[in-house]
Formats: C-alpha cells, structure tokens, sequence
C-alpha cells in the first residue's frame, strides 16, 4: 500500500503521493515529489495536467510530517484548499489529503475539511 511505503519514508525529507483515480484505469496511478525536511511541494498545475490527461475522476493526496506531528500546517491548509478548487473547476474531486507521521496520521475528510 502507498501509505506503508510513505510511512518508512518518514524519517528522512517529506515524501507527497498524489493518486490518481480513474474508471478506465483497473490501478491508480501515483505521482511522487520529495521536498525538505519540514516541506514538499504541491505542484497544483502538474497534478492537475496529470489528471486530466489520464481521465481521473477522483485524487487522494497523502504526504508524510517527519517530525511525527500529523496536524497539517498552514501552509498545508493554504494548499490543500487551492488543489480542491482547481481540481473541481476541472470535473475531479480530491477525495482526501492525508498527512502521515509515523504511526499518526490526519484526515481532510474525517475533520469535515474537504
């Protein structure tokens, strides 16, 4: 599963895994960015170029918090909320972004965030 392989990632740089969803396609398809210890990069215009071009209907975004705290921050928020709009104006639904550290993690979703 991609959160197990994101998870043992978690000691090192912040790791983002953008899956993408689609009815045609029986395997999602998964986008891998690496950033910094403490950041990762959520390119919205990739994502969203990537999505389209292979029909996804739906996204879950999950990235990894090395320093064990899931809360995202408000830079994740400011993000996580910019990729929600783009992708609907575009037909796709983020589905979730999940926030992985160690054995914690955080919901968009389950907080009523998305």
């Amino acid at each position: 599963m991609i959160a197990d392989q994101l998870r043992t990632r978690c000691a090192g740089n912040e790791v983002m895994a953008a899956v993408f969803l689609s009815p045609a396609r029986p395997m999602p398809e998964v986008m891998l960015h690496e950033g910094t210890p403490d950041s990762v990069p959520l390119p919205t215009a990739l994502i969203l170029e990537r999505g389209m071009h292979i029909g996804a209907s739906h996204l879950l975004l999950i990235h990894t918090h090395p320093s064990g705290n899931p809360l995202p921050s408000a830079q994740d928020m400011i993000a996580t909320r910019r990729l929600y709009r783009h992708l609907r104006s575009h037909g796709m639904r983020l589905h979730d972004h999940l926030i992985l550290a160690r054995e914690r993690y955080f919901s968009f979703r389950m907080q009523g965030l998305l």
